[in-house]
Protein backbone atom coordinates (compact mmCIF):
# COMPACT_ATOMS: atom_id res chain seq x y z
CA UNK A 1 0.00 0.00 0.00
CA UNK A 2 1.36 3.48 -0.83
CA UNK A 3 3.27 5.24 1.91
CA UNK A 4 4.45 8.79 2.70
CA UNK A 5 0.93 10.20 2.69
CA UNK A 6 -0.40 13.11 4.69
CA UNK A 7 -3.15 11.56 6.78
CA UNK A 8 -5.43 8.57 6.89
CA UNK A 9 -9.04 8.93 5.85
CA UNK A 10 -11.18 6.29 7.56
CA UNK A 11 -14.31 5.11 5.76
CA UNK A 12 -17.59 5.67 7.56
CA UNK A 13 -20.04 2.88 8.20
CA UNK A 14 -22.59 4.62 5.97
CA UNK A 15 -22.87 4.61 2.20
CA UNK A 16 -20.02 2.63 0.60
CA UNK A 17 -17.34 4.86 -0.89
CA UNK A 18 -18.06 7.86 1.34
CA UNK A 19 -15.20 9.37 3.34
CA UNK A 20 -15.64 10.67 6.88
CA UNK A 21 -17.24 14.18 6.95
CA UNK A 22 -14.12 15.51 8.69
CA UNK A 23 -12.31 15.25 5.39
CA UNK A 24 -12.98 15.79 1.70
CA UNK A 25 -15.91 13.67 0.58
CA UNK A 26 -15.37 11.13 -2.22
CA UNK A 27 -18.34 9.50 -3.93
CA UNK A 28 -17.84 6.33 -5.90
CA UNK A 29 -20.38 5.23 -8.55
CA UNK A 30 -23.47 3.57 -7.18
CA UNK A 31 -22.38 0.27 -8.73
CA UNK A 32 -19.08 0.34 -6.82
CA UNK A 33 -19.98 -1.48 -3.62
CA UNK A 34 -16.81 -3.46 -3.36
CA UNK A 35 -14.03 -1.73 -1.42
CA UNK A 36 -11.41 -2.97 -3.88
CA UNK A 37 -11.34 -4.31 -7.41
CA UNK A 38 -9.12 -6.71 -9.35
CA UNK A 39 -7.32 -5.26 -12.41
CA UNK A 40 -7.24 -7.29 -15.64
CA UNK A 41 -3.46 -7.55 -15.27
CA UNK A 42 -1.35 -7.20 -12.17
CA UNK A 43 1.68 -5.24 -13.39
CA UNK A 44 3.30 -3.24 -16.21
CA UNK A 45 6.90 -2.48 -17.13
CA UNK A 46 8.14 1.11 -17.27
CA UNK A 47 11.50 2.81 -17.84
CA UNK A 48 13.26 5.96 -16.78
CA UNK A 49 13.10 8.85 -19.27
CA UNK A 50 16.23 9.48 -21.34
CA UNK A 51 15.37 13.16 -21.77
CA UNK A 52 15.55 16.09 -19.35
CA UNK A 53 12.52 16.72 -17.12
CA UNK A 54 11.91 19.99 -15.29
CA UNK A 55 9.39 20.70 -12.53
CA UNK A 56 8.83 24.41 -11.96
CA UNK A 57 12.12 24.99 -13.86
CA UNK A 58 14.05 22.62 -11.55
CA UNK A 59 15.89 19.81 -13.38
CA UNK A 60 15.05 16.39 -11.93
CA UNK A 61 18.01 14.22 -10.92
CA UNK A 62 16.29 11.01 -11.94
CA UNK A 63 19.32 8.72 -11.68
CA UNK A 64 19.64 9.44 -7.97
CA UNK A 65 15.94 9.89 -7.14
CA UNK A 66 14.49 7.58 -4.53
CA UNK A 67 11.22 7.68 -6.49
CA UNK A 68 12.22 8.37 -10.13
CA UNK A 69 9.96 9.67 -12.86
CA UNK A 70 8.96 6.83 -15.18
CA UNK A 71 7.90 6.40 -18.81
CA UNK A 72 5.09 4.07 -19.81
CA UNK A 73 3.64 4.07 -23.35
CA UNK A 74 5.62 7.28 -24.05
CA UNK A 75 3.88 9.11 -21.18
CA UNK A 76 5.78 10.57 -18.22
CA UNK A 77 4.59 9.33 -14.82
CA UNK A 78 5.09 11.29 -11.59
CA UNK A 79 5.27 9.77 -8.08
CA UNK A 80 2.63 11.27 -5.81
CA UNK A 81 4.96 11.74 -2.85
CA UNK A 82 4.43 14.67 -0.52
CA UNK A 83 7.29 16.59 -2.20
CA UNK A 84 5.99 16.18 -5.74
CA UNK A 85 2.35 16.79 -4.79
CA UNK A 86 3.35 19.95 -2.97
CA UNK A 87 5.42 21.22 -5.93
CA UNK A 88 2.48 20.64 -8.29
CA UNK A 89 -0.08 22.30 -6.01
CA UNK A 90 -1.82 19.02 -5.15
CA UNK A 91 -2.99 17.24 -2.01
CA UNK A 92 -3.00 13.47 -1.59
CA UNK A 93 -5.39 11.58 0.66
CA UNK A 94 -5.75 7.87 1.24
CA UNK A 95 -6.78 4.96 3.38
CA UNK A 96 -6.35 1.22 2.95
CA UNK A 97 -9.04 1.05 0.26
CA UNK A 98 -8.63 4.29 -1.73
CA UNK A 99 -6.17 6.91 -2.91
CA UNK A 100 -7.19 10.45 -3.90
CA UNK A 101 -5.48 13.45 -5.48
CA UNK A 102 -7.02 16.92 -5.26
CA UNK A 103 -6.03 20.25 -6.76
CA UNK A 104 -5.09 22.46 -3.82
CA UNK A 105 -6.37 25.95 -4.56
CA UNK A 106 -4.86 27.38 -1.37
CA UNK A 107 -1.29 26.21 -2.04
CA UNK A 108 1.34 28.94 -2.35
CA UNK A 109 4.77 27.28 -2.13
CA UNK A 110 5.71 25.14 -5.13
CA UNK A 111 9.37 24.51 -4.30
CA UNK A 112 10.41 20.93 -5.10
CA UNK A 113 12.60 19.12 -2.57
CA UNK A 114 14.26 16.09 -4.19
CA UNK A 115 15.05 12.89 -2.27
CA UNK A 116 18.33 11.77 -3.88
CA UNK A 117 18.95 8.57 -1.95
CA UNK A 118 18.25 6.29 -4.90
CA UNK A 119 20.35 4.62 -7.59
CA UNK A 120 18.61 4.13 -10.94
CA UNK A 121 19.51 3.17 -14.51
CA UNK A 122 17.91 4.32 -17.76
CA UNK A 123 18.55 0.89 -19.28
CA UNK A 124 16.65 -1.09 -16.64
CA UNK A 125 12.97 -1.98 -16.76
CA UNK A 126 10.90 -1.10 -13.70
CA UNK A 127 8.12 -3.48 -12.72
CA UNK A 128 5.13 -1.44 -11.52
CA UNK A 129 2.02 -2.91 -9.89
CA UNK A 130 -1.52 -1.98 -10.89
CA UNK A 131 -3.43 -1.05 -7.72
CA UNK A 132 -6.40 -2.91 -6.31
CA UNK A 133 -7.49 0.13 -4.28
CA UNK A 134 -9.83 2.79 -5.69
CA UNK A 135 -8.49 5.94 -7.38
CA UNK A 136 -10.10 9.38 -7.05
CA UNK A 137 -9.15 12.66 -8.76
CA UNK A 138 -10.82 15.85 -7.55
CA UNK A 139 -13.57 13.78 -5.89
CA UNK A 140 -14.24 11.76 -9.06
CA UNK A 141 -13.72 8.03 -9.23
CA UNK A 142 -11.27 6.87 -11.90
CA UNK A 143 -11.97 3.51 -13.53
CA UNK A 144 -8.33 2.53 -13.69
CA UNK A 145 -9.08 -0.73 -15.50
CA UNK A 146 -10.21 1.19 -18.62
CA UNK A 147 -7.53 3.89 -18.60
CA UNK A 148 -5.12 3.78 -21.54
CA UNK A 149 -2.47 5.14 -19.19
CA UNK A 150 -3.38 3.57 -15.84
CA UNK A 151 -2.29 4.74 -12.43
CA UNK A 152 0.27 2.32 -11.01
CA UNK A 153 2.40 1.73 -7.92
CA UNK A 154 6.20 1.58 -7.90
CA UNK A 155 8.29 1.23 -4.73
CA UNK A 156 5.07 1.52 -2.70
CA UNK A 157 4.30 4.96 -4.18
CA UNK A 158 1.31 5.74 -6.42
CA UNK A 159 2.29 7.14 -9.82
CA UNK A 160 0.07 9.31 -12.02
CA UNK A 161 0.44 9.78 -15.80
CA UNK A 162 0.97 13.40 -16.81
CA UNK A 163 -1.44 13.23 -19.73
CA UNK A 164 -3.41 16.29 -20.84
CA UNK A 165 -6.42 14.83 -19.02
CA UNK A 166 -4.72 14.75 -15.63
CA UNK A 167 -1.93 17.35 -15.82
CA UNK A 168 -3.84 20.15 -17.55
CA UNK A 169 -7.57 19.49 -17.18
CA UNK A 170 -7.63 18.09 -13.63
CA UNK A 171 -4.50 19.55 -12.00
CA UNK A 172 -4.30 22.92 -13.81
CA UNK A 173 -0.63 22.54 -14.77
CA UNK A 174 1.24 23.87 -17.79
CA UNK A 175 3.19 21.25 -19.74
CA UNK A 176 5.52 21.48 -22.71
CA UNK A 177 7.62 19.04 -24.70
CA UNK A 178 10.54 19.73 -26.99
CA UNK A 179 12.98 17.18 -28.44
CA UNK A 180 15.87 19.48 -27.56
CA UNK A 181 14.93 20.62 -24.04
CA UNK A 182 12.77 17.69 -22.90
CA UNK A 183 9.58 17.71 -20.81
CA UNK A 184 8.60 20.59 -18.56
CA UNK A 185 5.71 20.88 -16.11
CA UNK A 186 4.97 24.10 -14.28
CA UNK A 187 2.54 25.33 -11.63
CA UNK A 188 2.36 29.05 -12.43
CA UNK A 189 -0.83 30.39 -10.85
CA UNK A 190 0.94 32.03 -7.90
CA UNK A 191 4.25 33.12 -9.43
CA UNK A 192 5.34 36.56 -8.26
CA UNK A 193 5.42 39.62 -10.50
CA UNK A 194 9.18 39.54 -11.05
CA UNK A 195 9.02 35.93 -12.30
CA UNK A 196 6.10 36.70 -14.60
CA UNK A 197 7.91 39.74 -15.99
CA UNK A 198 10.99 37.64 -16.67
CA UNK A 199 8.89 35.11 -18.57
CA UNK A 200 7.26 37.86 -20.61
CA UNK A 201 10.63 39.39 -21.49
CA UNK A 202 12.12 36.06 -22.57
CA UNK A 203 9.11 35.26 -24.72
CA UNK A 204 9.26 38.67 -26.38
CA UNK A 205 12.91 38.07 -27.26
CA UNK A 206 12.18 34.60 -28.56
CA UNK A 207 9.47 35.93 -30.87
CA UNK A 208 11.93 38.46 -32.27
CA UNK A 209 14.52 35.73 -32.86
CA UNK A 210 12.18 33.02 -34.14
CA UNK A 211 12.93 33.49 -37.82
CA UNK A 212 9.99 35.59 -38.91
CA UNK A 213 7.35 33.98 -36.68
CA UNK A 214 4.79 36.74 -35.98
CA UNK A 215 3.61 37.43 -32.45
CA UNK A 216 0.14 35.89 -32.09
CA UNK A 217 -0.70 37.99 -29.03
CA UNK A 218 0.09 41.29 -30.73
CA UNK A 219 -1.97 40.45 -33.81
CA UNK A 220 -5.01 39.02 -32.01
CA UNK A 221 -4.79 41.05 -28.76
CA UNK A 222 -4.87 37.79 -26.77
CA UNK A 223 -3.37 37.45 -23.30
CA UNK A 224 -0.34 35.19 -23.01
CA UNK A 225 -1.00 32.41 -20.49
CA UNK A 226 2.33 30.59 -20.63
CA UNK A 227 5.24 29.78 -22.92
CA UNK A 228 8.94 29.07 -23.15
CA UNK A 229 9.98 30.17 -26.64
CA UNK A 230 9.04 26.84 -28.24
CA UNK A 231 5.34 27.22 -27.49
CA UNK A 232 3.05 30.15 -26.69
CA UNK A 233 -0.34 29.55 -25.07
CA UNK A 234 -3.08 32.18 -25.21
CA UNK A 235 -6.59 32.63 -23.86
CA UNK A 236 -8.68 31.56 -26.87
CA UNK A 237 -11.78 33.33 -25.56
CA UNK A 238 -10.14 36.67 -26.42
CA UNK A 239 -9.52 35.96 -30.12
CA UNK A 240 -12.10 36.28 -32.87
CA UNK A 241 -12.09 33.99 -35.90
CA UNK A 242 -11.11 36.89 -38.15
CA UNK A 243 -8.12 37.71 -35.91
CA UNK A 244 -6.90 34.11 -36.09
CA UNK A 245 -7.22 34.23 -39.87
CA UNK A 246 -5.26 37.48 -39.85
CA UNK A 247 -2.47 35.72 -37.98
CA UNK A 248 -2.44 32.88 -40.51
CA UNK A 249 -2.26 35.43 -43.32
CA UNK A 250 0.76 37.06 -41.65
CA UNK A 251 2.53 33.66 -41.61
CA UNK A 252 1.93 33.33 -45.35
CA UNK A 253 3.17 36.89 -45.87
CA UNK A 254 6.38 36.01 -44.01
CA UNK A 255 7.09 33.14 -46.41
CA UNK A 256 5.42 30.19 -44.70
CA UNK A 257 3.43 27.63 -46.69
CA UNK A 258 0.31 25.96 -45.33
CA UNK A 259 -0.41 22.29 -44.70
CA UNK A 260 -2.97 20.61 -42.47
CA UNK A 261 -2.36 17.40 -40.53
CA UNK A 262 -3.92 15.44 -37.71
CA UNK A 263 -1.65 17.44 -35.40
CA UNK A 264 -3.20 20.75 -36.44
CA UNK A 265 -2.55 23.51 -38.98
CA UNK A 266 1.15 23.57 -39.91
CA UNK A 267 3.02 26.39 -41.64
CA UNK A 268 6.48 25.60 -43.02
CA UNK A 269 9.30 27.91 -44.06
CA UNK A 270 12.47 26.33 -45.40
CA UNK A 271 14.36 29.51 -46.25
CA UNK A 272 14.69 31.42 -42.99
CA UNK A 273 18.29 31.48 -41.80
CA UNK A 274 20.17 28.16 -41.71
CA UNK A 275 17.28 26.33 -40.13
CA UNK A 276 13.93 25.12 -41.30
CA UNK A 277 11.03 26.41 -39.22
CA UNK A 278 7.51 25.12 -38.90
CA UNK A 279 4.70 26.57 -36.85
CA UNK A 280 1.84 24.44 -35.54
CA UNK A 281 -1.43 26.02 -34.44
CA UNK A 282 -3.56 24.04 -31.99
CA UNK A 283 -6.79 24.73 -30.14
CA UNK A 284 -7.11 23.22 -26.67
CA UNK A 285 -10.16 24.78 -25.05
CA UNK A 286 -9.81 27.33 -23.51
CA UNK A 287 -6.32 27.82 -25.00
CA UNK A 288 -4.93 28.59 -28.43
CA UNK A 289 -1.34 27.40 -28.74
CA UNK A 290 1.41 28.36 -31.17
CA UNK A 291 4.27 25.84 -31.37
CA UNK A 292 7.55 26.88 -33.01
CA UNK A 293 9.90 24.11 -34.15
CA UNK A 294 13.32 24.46 -35.78
CA UNK A 295 15.26 21.75 -37.62
CA UNK A 296 17.91 21.36 -40.30
CA UNK A 297 16.09 20.84 -43.61
CA UNK A 298 17.17 18.04 -45.97
CA UNK A 299 18.16 19.65 -49.25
Amino acid sequence: MPKFREKYLPFTTGEPGTISPNYTTYYSPSTLYSATYTPSQSYVYAKLPTFTVKVNNTIIDNLNAKYPLLIYKNITYFPMTFNYANALGLTTQWDSKSFGVLKNASASNYTLSQDLTGNNSVTSSCKAVLPTFNIFVNNKWVNNSTEEYPVFVFRDITYFPMTWKFAVTEFGLNTSWNSMTGFSIVKVEHQDTSVNQTVQNVISIYYDDNYGVPDFGKITNCSLVSGDGTYYRYNSNEATESEVEQYKASLIKNGFTYATTSSGDIYNNYSLGNLGVYVTLNYYSPYFQVNVNKYTPAY
